[in-house]
């Protein structure tokens, strides 16, 4: 397959965001999607004896590596990882994610997947409390278990952008409650996890008023700055962790 091949198909399917290099005996396509780092996600279509693979050559996995987040770092969380894949038709070899086709055709069905697969693999990152043995969200999650909140965890919702985002936590109420949880050891992912928390906030707001949201912040560091602070409240309800409680005030005030 060439890349004149590729922008053919893909122009029948899908919007011109890809780019597309050939390199050696690989196709590279650069996708509108960014990894945590900022870097944007590149997949490559591979020939293979029976058809085609298209795989992240590991480096999703190497990424999360680099922030030294193990996804068998517990069972909660090598669940998920699973439950990513098995939602997208994803292969998991030797580090790679991987989609395997047959036909050029499919090219199209199967970037959108591996890229949404490859998306929500690297948010499992802005879970994860630093230096412990659980993740901040496993923490949010046996909380709200705790005090009998009936939520639903991952839970998916498209922005007006056309991007789909992994919610972590719905709450359904009268108006539906969105949680998400956001972790950092250190000032300059801070930064990161801020600045997508923002993105996704503000996509979802500009599509409609259906639901209210709620950044919980891990404040067992002190990494977060007034103007993290100042950019998420006006996009969401704060709520830091030493003051749990309120988040539970939060939830109940949703059904008045």
């Amino acid at each position: 397959m060439k890349c004149a091949d590729f922008r053919r198909i893909l122009r029948k399917e899908l919007p011109p965001l890809y780019e597309c290099e050939e390199r050696e005996e690989k196709l590279a396509i650069v996708t509108p999607v960014e990894y945590p780092d900022g870097d944007y996600v590149e997949l490559f279509v591979i020939p293979e004896d029976d058809g085609y693979v298209l795989t992240d050559l590991a480096e999703t996995t190497a990424t999360l590596a680099s922030y030294k987040f193990n996804l068998k770092g517990s069972q909660k969380r090598f669940k998920l990882f699973q439950q990513i894949l098995k939602a997208h038709g994803v292969h998991y070899f030797q580090g790679e994610l991987r989609i395997p086709f047959q036909d050029e055709s499919e090219l199209p069905q199967a970037l959108v997947r591996l890229t949404q697969a490859v998306v929500q693999v690297s948010d499992l990152l802005f879970t994860m409390r630093y230096g412990a043995g659980t993740s901040f969200r496993e923490e949010v999650e046996e909380y709200l278990i705790e005090h009998e909140v009936r939520f639903e965890p991952d839970y998916s919702v498209v922005g007006r952008s056309g991007q789909t985002y992994t919610i972590d936590f719905y709450v359904e109420r009268r108006k539906p409650f969105l949680i998400q949880t956001l972790s950092s050891g250190s000032s300059g992912y801070a930064e990161v996890v801020v600045s997508k928390t923002v993105r996704m906030w503000y996509d979802l707001r500009r599509l409609d008023g259906r639901y209210r949201y709620s950044s919980v912040l891990d404040d067992s560091t002190d990494i977060w700055k007034p103007s993290h602070l100042e950019i998420l409240s006006d996009l969401s309800e704060i709520i830091v962790w030493s003051e749990r409680e309120k988040l539970l005030q939060l939830i109940a005030a949703t059904n008045s």
